[in-house]
């Protein structure tokens, strides 16, 4: 599966996007402080980062970007790494 570490191409910035209060300035400082990527399809990676600023692994949401729904997840794992929670430095 190819991926990006940080995106603004999903359907989560893309949903974040329909809100007035979201401009780029604030994705900007979301994406940096919560590294969220984007599969081929636009799908978002919530990447779970350990303390060794290492991917574990990381949650894929198929959702709709207008209205923000998911309709399913699944999940990227890397070989054998512990887990951590989301945003875990």
């Amino acid at each position: 599966m190819k991926s990006e570490i940080t995106s603004f191409n999903s359907s989560f910035f893309e949903y974040l996007c329909g809100f007035v209060w979201f401009d780029q300035e604030r994705l900007e400082a979301l994406i940096k402080r919560y590294p969220i990527g984007a599969t081929e399809q636009g799908e978002p990676i919530f990447w779970h980062i350990n303390s060794e600023h290492k991917i574990t692994n990381g949650r894929i949401l198929t959702m709709d970007s207008e209205t923000g729904k998911v309709y399913d997840d699944s999940w990227y794992y890397q070989d054998k790494r512990p887990t951590c929670l989301f945003g875990d430095y």
